[in-house]
């Protein structure tokens, strides 16, 4: 494909050209060719245009999710990986200008590659078309993943404990090790959780953080006699 096909697969008509071809070029290429820093100032806005576009879509759309959902749901859609994935999903990994040592270690595969190349092009967007139109092909881009009614819903025991001891106002549990057994097993670590001087969980594992989200989960489960 050229850069025409490109666009077009972006929705976008030829004003955005300049800008796109500017948001493909790696610094690598960039630094060959004249020592310049290619697509890192545009990588750095796409970021936070892209950042604004999808908060502004989950705090108007889902007016019943806390800050900690929300902010879990935009995580879930702005990092290395689902950008990455997106890049992919547009072939943008055959247009990227790379310089020849990461053409050689295969960098128009890599995610942090094409992750940084998916935001310069947000950036393009946003620089010729203004926000309505980065806005536009954000959501179009993650049009299946904004309509999933049940993002940002998977979190850890821990974080979830330390969110709902937040809501009552009381302070970070505290996780202490109780035991810990010299021979390797399943149960050989010994857990508590503390909060506010209240005993909520005991839990064994066989790693530490194994054995606190065991009890951090047992402590959800009984959270009713801490109220």
């Amino acid at each position: 494909m050229n850069n025409i096909e490109l666009l077009s697969k972006l929705g976008l008509d030829s004003n955005y050209a300049t800008g796109v071809e500017k948001a493909l070029e790696h610094s690598s290429y960039s630094h060959e060719k004249d020592g310049g820093r290619g697509n890192e100032r545009m990588e750095f806005l796409g970021d936070a245009v892209l950042g604004l576009v999808v908060s502004e879509y989950l705090y108007r759309k889902h007016l019943d999710w806390n800050e900690g959902r929300l902010s879990r749901a935009r995580s879930s859609l702005v990092n290395n990986k689902s950008l990455a994935q997106k890049a992919r999903e547009l072939g943008l990994g055959s247009f990227i200008r790379l310089g020849l040592t990461e053409v050689k270690s295969g960098g128009e595969d890599k995610d942090r590659i094409l992750a940084n190349v998916f935001e310069s092009v947000v950036a393009a967007v946003y620089l010729e078309g203004g926000y309505v139109e980065a806005k536009r092909l954000c959501e179009n881009v993650f049009s299946e993943e904004l309509h999933n009614t049940e993002l940002g819903v998977t979190r850890d025991a821990k974080t979830e404990l330390n969110e709902w001891a937040h809501s009552l106002g009381s302070s970070v549990p505290k996780y202490s090790t109780l035991e810990e057994r010299q021979e390797e097993g399943e149960d050989r670590f010994l857990v508590a959780i503390d909060l506010g001087g209240r005993r909520l969980a005991e839990a064994r594992g066989k790693s530490k953080r194994s054995a606190e989200s065991a009890a951090a989960a047992i402590a959800l489960r009984e959270r009713e006699i801490v109220k």
